[in-house]
Formats: structure tokens, sequence, C-alpha cells
């Protein structure tokens, strides 16, 4: 009988109407303003009940996505966290509607982590005949930076050609990586690195073929200096404006700077006092600092703020040739088990999101 409960959830999320849930009460505003890409779960908790937070990342849309109606919410990647410790799951709903799990290979320690900074950046890549993933630590002590590459597979849950951690330095040498960035195009990723040589800081673009960086272009050779630059920066840059910023906390606040390659110029955005955590396709910086959603032009003028209610940043995705911003939302239910649900609204409507 004590299987009753976990059933009558899997029959209840598999409907049209969810069990009920203070996450969904909480997000309702929210979430009825974006498009619901479906709900997978129950999930058991990958540390059972020492899982103390969870997030799911859905995977990306293939290049032959021409709308959201042909995307269903059957998989998806876990990050959750435990005690000094996170973890990198593969789920995946098979033909009976039972949610199968796959966890990668020992978990990421957490140990000398920044509160400030995310020690690993979780980056889904564009889904190709394999759901794909790249994990940055580029908060481990300098040098040592590494990135680890996933790909999961779209019939079983199951991570495929598990690799270990790569060093930056096996690629980029003696240049010391202080942020990297995966920003979408239509159909495919770019992979861009704010770099220090010899301690001149320059911008790179990669390529990755999984699951190894195989070639480099250097975009600008001499970035101007960063105030007051530790080691660790959020890094961003929009080609198509010409733009690049890097976001960090210095003497206990948070700063954020804008440059120019051509003319090279430096400002700082005063307005943006918060974390920045993208930088979007239409030029907007987003930050989801303290559980809000804050939207700065790319001049920094803040532009608007949601609280978001529960619901988490994934990515921004091209969707054919529109760009969306996806965010999911967890469901905690008895039994050491959550659900997922995953939500995408277009970048251009990102401004309009009411609370």
């Amino acid at each position: 009988m004590k299987h009753c409960p976990l059933l009558l959830l899997a029959l209840l999320i598999a409907s049209c109407a969810p069990p009920y849930s203070p996450e969904l009460n909480t997000s309702a505003a929210l979430a009825d303003q974006m498009a619901l890409i479906g709900t997978i779960g129950p999930v058991s908790s990958p540390d059972g009940s020492a899982t103390t937070a969870i997030k799911l990342l859905p995977a990306k849309p293939t290049a032959s996505t021409t709308s959201l109606t042909q995307m269903k919410l059957t998989s998806g990647f876990l990050v959750s966290e435990s005690s000094g410790r996170e973890k990198l799951s593969w789920v995946l709903e098979d033909s009976g509607g039972n949610v199968q799990r796959s966890d990668s290979n020992g978990g990421f320690d957490l140990t000398g982590a920044d509160p400030n900074y995310p020690f690993y950046d979780y980056n889904v890549l564009t889904t190709t005949t394999t759901a794909n993933m790249v994990v940055y630590n580029l908060g481990s002590l300098v040098p040592s930076t590494t990135y680890q590459a996933f790909t999961a597979d779209l019939g079983n849950a199951q991570f495929l050609n598990q690799v270990p951690t790569t060093l930056f330095q096996s690629f980029f040498g003696t240049q010391i990586v202080y942020g990297g960035q995966v920003f979408p195009l239509p159909g495919s990723d770019q992979f861009n690195f704010l770099l220090s040589n010899g301690g001149i800081l320059e911008e790179d673009t990669a390529t990755f073929t999984s699951p190894l960086f195989s070639g480099s272009t250097l975009q600008n050779p001499s970035v101007p200096a960063l105030p007051g630059l530790g080691s660790r920066v959020l890094y961003y840059q929009n080609a198509a404006l010409g733009l690049s910023y890097a976001s960090y906390n210095t003497g206990g606040q948070w700063v954020c700077y804008q440059w120019n390659a051509s003319p090279t110029s430096l400002s700082l955005l005063a307005g943006v006092t918060r974390r920045i955590d993208a930088v979007l396709t239409d030029g907007d910086l987003i930050s989801t600092h303290d559980g809000t959603l804050t939207i700065y032009d790319s001049n920094g003028v803040k532009v608007h703020s949601v609280p978001l209610a529960g619901m988490q940043f994934c990515y921004e995705a091209y969707v054919g040739g529109t760009p969306y911003v996806f965010f999911s939302l967890t469901l905690s239910f008895p039994h050491e088990s959550w659900a997922f649900r995953a939500y995408a609204i277009p970048t251009s409507s990102l401004r309009g999101l009411e609370g």
C-alpha cells in the first residue's frame, strides 16, 4: 500500500490538472503568461532526504524545431544539491509514463565555492541526436579551471560516453579563463571566453565538438582593464551589437562593466547593482538575483522587474527563427520526490511579464 500515493501522484501529473502544490499556486500568475512545454515527474530525489535544492534544465530544441508545439517535456537534465556537493542527472519519461533517472559519475565537489558565484556553470547545448551539456568549473584556483562534456540518450535514461574533466589549460595553454558564455544562434551555439593572457584581458570564440574544444579565434586582443577584478567574473557578449559585459563582486558590491572592441571603450553601468545572469539576443541584460527577474537594456538602464515566484531561469534558445527564454518550476511532493514544469516566452515579450 505504501506505493499508492506515488502512483496517484503519477496519474495526476500525467493528466491536464496536476495535483495541488504550493509552488504551482505561487507561480500561477507568472506561468499563465508563458507557454507550458510540459510536466515531468514524479522523480525520486538523487540524494534522498539529503537533497536540499533541485532544478530542471530541459533539453534544448533541435535545429529542425520550428515551433513550440513540436516540443514536449519528456526528458531533461537535473541539477541537485546536497551538503557540499552538486549532482547532474538525466531523466526521461518512457512510453509507459514512468520516469527513469541516471546520475552522472561522482557528482561535483563544492569545496572552496564562493557564495557570490556559481561554482559550476551548467550549459545546455542544442540537441542533436543526443541531449548535450558542457559544465564549466571556473571557480577553482586559477589557472586550474576545467570543463566536462555530457551527452544523454534521447531514447533511454542514461548518459553516454562520460569523460573525465578537462583542464582549460590543455586548450588555451598559459591563458587563464576568467569567464565563459554559451550564446544562442539559430540552430547552433557560440562559445565565448574572457581570458587573461599574461595579465592582458582578451576575448576569444571557440569551436566545440563533444567532448572537447578544438579551435579558437581571437576576437579582441586588448580588453580594457577591469577595476577591482579578482579571478572570477560573469562574462557575456552580444556580437550582433558589438558589446561585451563583465559582472563581478568587488568590495562586497556587484558591478557591471560594458565595453566595445572597436573603438575600445569601457563604461561602468552604474544602474546595474545586481548579479547579471545572461545577456539576451535582443541586447537586454537579465538578473535573477534574490528570486527577482530584473531586466536592464543594453546600456544598463533598468526597464522592468518582477518576482519570479519560484520560477527558475534556464537559458535562451531559438525555436525556428524566434528566440525564447525558458524557465522551469520545481514542485516538491512527499516521499522524497519531485515534479517539474518547463515554460517558454518569446524574448521580445519578457519585458511585459506582470507579477
